[in-house]
C-alpha cells in the first residue's frame, strides 16, 4: 500500500470518528440542558413503568444479612434540609418530604433485636415491605363506602373504624400495616415501609406469603407483579 493511499484512509477515519464524537457531544449537551434533577422527564402514566406501584420486600436473597445498610437511610433522614416533620394528613411544603424513620416502635424488627431473631421470646424473622417509588404518584385512599368486596373483611372493618376517627387516609397492606403520603424525588427521600414480624413460624417448613397494598388507584396483577408481592420464607 502506497503512502498517499494510507494517508487518505487515515484522514477518512479521523473525520469519521471526529464527527461521531461531535454528534455525541451535541446529544449529551441537549440532554443536560433539558434534564431536571428534581423530576424525571416522563413520569406517571407516561413513564415506561406506568403509574401503578409495585410492592417490594427486604431482605432478598442472597443479601439477607444486609438489612443494616438498607435501613441506614431511614436513620439518617434528619441530616437532609429537605426533610419536614409532618402531622397526620398534612402534605409537605414544595421541594420537601415528610420524614419517615425506623423508630424503637418497630421492635422487635430492629437491629437491637436482630430483626426478630434476637432471642427465643422474639419468635421469627422480620420482613420489610415498601412500595416502589413512582414520581408524583398520589394515592387515592379507600373509605368504608368504596372498599371493594375482594378486600379482606377484617381490613374493611378496620377502615370503617379508622374513618370515624378521620384516620383512614392510609395505603393499607393486608399484612395489616400501613403507608401514607405522596411519592417524591427530593434529596434524601425514602419510601415508607412496614415491618412484618412472623411470630414463631414452624421451622423447616416452606411458607408461601402474598401481601397486597390497598388504594383505589393500585391495581393488583400477579402476572406483572403490580400492587402485591409474593415471597417464600423458611426458618432453619
Amino acid at each position: 500500500m502506497d503512502i498517499s493511499r494510507l494517508r487518505k484512509i487515515l484522514f477518512f477515519y479521523a473525520i469519521f470518528y471526529a464527527t461521531l464524537i461531535a454528534l455525541f457531544g451535541v446529544t449529551l449537551a441537549v440532554c443536560c440542558q433539558t434534564r431536571d434533577d428534581n423530576k424525571p422527564k416522563r413520569h406517571g402514566a407516561d413513564d415506561l413503568i406506568g403509574g401503578n406501584p409495585g410492592l417490594a420486600f427486604r431482605p432478598m436473597p442472597p443479601d439477607s444479612k444486609k438489612l443494616d445498610s438498607f435501613l441506614e437511610t431511614y436513620h439518617n433522614q434528619n441530616s437532609f434540609e429537605t426533610v419536614q416533620n409532618c402531622k397526620r394528613n398534612k402534605q409537605p411544603d414544595e421541594n420537601k418530604f415528610c420524614g419517615f424513620q425506623v423508630t424503637p416502635d418497630f421492635a422487635p424488627c430492629t437491629k437491637e433485636y436482630r430483626y426478630g431473631l434476637g432471642g427465643r421470646e422474639r419468635g421469627g424473622p422480620c420482613i420489610f415491605l415498601k412500595l416502589n417509588k413512582i414520581f408524583g404518584w398520589q394515592p387515592d385512599f379507600y373509605t368504608n363506602a368504596t372498599a371493594p368486596s375482594d378486600m379482606p373483611k377484617h381490613l374493611r372493618d378496620h377502615i370503617a373504624k379508622e374513618e370515624l376517627q378521620e384516620r383512614h387516609q392510609i395505603i393499607w397492606v393486608d399484612c395489616m400495616e400501613r403507608f401514607q403520603g405522596k411519592f417524591h424525588n427530593v434529596k434524601g427521600y425514602v419510601s415508607p415501609l412496614v415491618a412484618v414480624h412472623f411470630e414463631r413460624p414452624q421451622r423447616g417448613v416452606l411458607i408461601n406469603i402474598e401481601c397486597k397494598a390497598w388504594a383505589r388507584n393500585i391495581i393488583h396483577d400477579r402476572v406483572d407483579r403490580r400492587g402485591s408481592v409474593h415471597f417464600e420464607l423458611m426458618v432453619d
